[in-house]
């Protein structure tokens, strides 16, 4: 279901990982990065549109293919406390591979899925990569 163009605005938040013990937290992630995720993370994608009162809210969350079940868990228990900031919100969870049109439409055709880690970029640095590409127009790659 698309909500709207997807025109709005977009914030991204990289799930931060777990310590034994310790409450889920979030990370926003540089504007640079908007659009690259990895599969051994969850992300957190908040969209608003409309202006004031009329003001509308989704709050996704992407679990990536390769994320442990306690970091998914970790988002979904984030997801449940921004309820509170962002009231009346729709959460939609994504599945890597499952992305509903209106999320893909939020990066205009420039989702990049690495395999790995966030947390570890700079092990992948100078690696060499294939990537697989999918969708026939904006709205869908």
């Amino acid at each position: 279901r698309l909500f709207d163009d997807g025109t709005g605005e977009t914030e991204i938040f990289l799930v931060d990982k777990l310590k034994r013990g310790a409450e889920a937290t979030k990370s926003a992630l540089p504007k640079d990065q908007y659009g690259v995720f990895w599969s051994k993370n969850s992300y957190i994608v908040v969209y608003s549109w409309g202006t004031g009162s009329a003001k509308s809210f989704i709050l996704y969350f992407w679990q990536g293919r390769d994320c442990s079940v306690n970091e998914k868990a970790a988002a979904a228990g984030l997801i449940l406390k921004m309820q509170e900031q962002y009231k009346g919100a729709n959460q939609i969870r994504v599945a890597q591979q499952k992305e509903p049109p209106h999320f893909l439409l939020l990066f205009k055709g420039k989702l990049v899925i690495r395999h790995g880690d966030a947390h570890k970029q700079e092990d992948h640095a100078n690696e060499t990569a294939l990537y697989e590409l999918r969708g026939t127009e904006v709205s869908n790659t």
